[in-house]
């Protein structure tokens, strides 16, 4: 009889630390942070194609929209010829600044003959603006 008492407690010990163990592993696997991509943020290793390419006269006397807001961008890229620019890179979730004026002084500069490709997780898919320091054309890519 006492063995049946012990056989039957060391049963009901093993079952219930199972269903702890497991339990605890099922609440560790859905209580797992979620992901969640700024406006427009591709996930890295996520495939993007090529979605708008243009060429875009730049010069002293104004700025210019280069890219429009959106949420589908995965990366910009920009190439300089001869002559460097200023950009503004437009977050419509806190606020658009690509409409303050640019100058030879106000902006980011990218550098004559450069091509740079600026990641949406990082600059993100607002309304982005361009100023030439001098005439000049630059080119424009946005994949998605």
């Amino acid at each position: 009889m006492k063995e049946k008492i012990i056989l039957g407690t060391t049963v009901f010990i093993l079952t219930a630390t199972l269903i702890f163990i497991f339990g605890g592993i099922v609440i560790k696997l859905t209580n797992q942070p979620k992901f969640i991509a700024p406006l427009g943020q591709a996930t890295s290793g996520i495939p993007s194609t090529l979605a708008i390419a243009t060429t875009t006269a730049v010069g002293p006397q104004v700025n210019k929209t280069i890219f429009s807001a959106n949420s589908l961008c995965t990366a910009r890229v920009i190439g300089t010829a001869g002559s460097a620019v200023m950009i503004t890179l437009g977050d419509p979730v806190n606020g658009d600044v690509s409409s303050t004026t640019l100058t030879s002084m106000v902006g980011f500069t990218q550098t004559a003959s450069t091509t740079i490709v600026y990641d949406s997780g990082i600059y993100g898919c607002g309304r982005w603006s361009a100023y030439g320091i001098a005439s000049s054309t630059i080119t424009t890519t946005e994949m998605r």
